[in-house]
């Protein structure tokens, strides 16, 4: 068994894919298309930071270019969770404001059952001084009308 590497055809540039190619019934080795035996590797324990294929001496070499980074891609799972917690959180502040003007209704019942509260309070203490009254004028007339 031997290990091919791989390049790109248009770059030359080391692909960082490599097999394991299995030898044929007679014992030889197929190699890939846009593949090489030779390990993108300077020596034992040496390697190359971007191996570059240098396809007229048929070796690697530095040169290559740094691949630009892909943008990062949320898995649709991601997506879904991301989405799921908006809504959440959509729902908790819909809750906390009901909530708050629940709380802010029930205030304004409340303040209007006191002033209700206070106007009974009021009519009846009226309603109370006028039979004071009246019962004072009925005493005076009494009162007058024994001279």
């Amino acid at each position: 068994m031997k290990m091919a590497y791989f390049f790109d055809p248009e770059t030359l540039e080391h692909t960082y894919d490599q097999i394991q190619v299995e030898a044929d019934e007679n014992g030889e080795y197929q190699l890939p298309v846009h593949g090489t035996w030779k390990r993108p590797a300077k020596g034992e324990n040496e390697y190359f930071i971007l191996a570059l294929w240098n396809s007229e001496t048929e070796e690697w070499e530095e040169g290559g270019t740094p691949r630009e980074p892909e943008p990062y891609q949320p898995s649709d799972a991601e997506t879904l969770g991301q989405e799921l917690a908006i809504e959440k959180l959509n729902r908790m502040e819909l809750q906390i404001s009901t909530d708050e003007l629940g709380r802010q209704l029930a205030e304004e019942k409340l303040k209007t059952l006191a002033k209700d509260s206070q106007l009974q309070q009021q009519e009846q203490s009226i309603q109370e001084l006028g039979q004071q009254i009246a019962q004072m004028r009925l005493q005076n007339l009494l009162n007058e009308g024994s001279k």
